[in-house]
């Protein structure tokens, strides 16, 4: 179970960064939002976890604080260091903590990758939603792209559709505002998580 919950969380934390290239080609949103900012740039989200397993009355609360820190910008990629620290309702939670990893986000991507995590294979993105919103986050308004998809068939916990929303700009190195993820199951399991972005620093 840990296992699985750590490779879920590690694919949610790195939503939007690297990205394979087979399709056609087209210039990456989120490389350039990076580009663009000095080396050191820092972008924080605060990330929270419930969790529903079956038989239980409570959820499992994680707390997440991510922090992405630029460390060099070339024409065919940037370098992003990752850093995040876990907490397990309001308990440390060292089991949960990722060492520092770097990502390396390309300056082309496949044009059926710009409004979806990279982790998501194309073929499991149904009903997609676009549209605009103002948000407020972190005491700034940021008049947000939104992306609202269904991922059909995902796996991990065992959901058999996770429903994503998620709030973007290219005034965020990163581009991501916030994402929501809220993943069923046929029983009473499954899970939300809310990523909000908390603050930039360097840009």
């Amino acid at each position: 179970m840990r296992k699985g919950l750590s490779a879920i969380l590690v694919a949610i934390c790195m939503a939007g960064a690297a990205i394979t290239a087979s399709a056609e080609q087209v210039d990456n949103p989120v490389y350039a939002s990076w580009a663009a900012c000095k080396i050191g740039t820092t972008v924080t989200h605060k990330q929270t976890m419930q969790i529903l397993m079956g038989g239980t009355n409570a959820p499992l609360t994680i707390d997440m604080v991510i922090t992405q820190t630029l460390k060099e910008v070339k024409a065919e990629a940037i370098t992003v260091e990752v850093t995040t620290t876990a907490s397990n309702q309001g308990r440390a939670a060292s089991s949960f903590s990722q060492p520092a990893t770097k990502t390396s986000i390309p300056a082309k991507i496949d044009k059926d990758k710009v409004d979806v995590p990279a982790d998501i294979p194309a073929s499991q993105v149904k009903d997609v939603k676009m549209g605009k919103e103002t948000l407020e986050v972190a005491g700034k308004k940021y008049e947000a792209t939104t992306v609202e998809f269904t991922q059909a068939g995902s796996g991990g916990l065992g959901p058999n559709n996770t429903e994503l929303k998620l709030w973007s700009t290219a005034d965020v190195p990163g581009r991501l505002i916030k994402m929501e993820v809220h993943g069923k199951a046929p029983d009473p399991s499954g899970f939300k998580i809310t990523k909000a972005l908390v603050e930039v620093k360097g840009n």
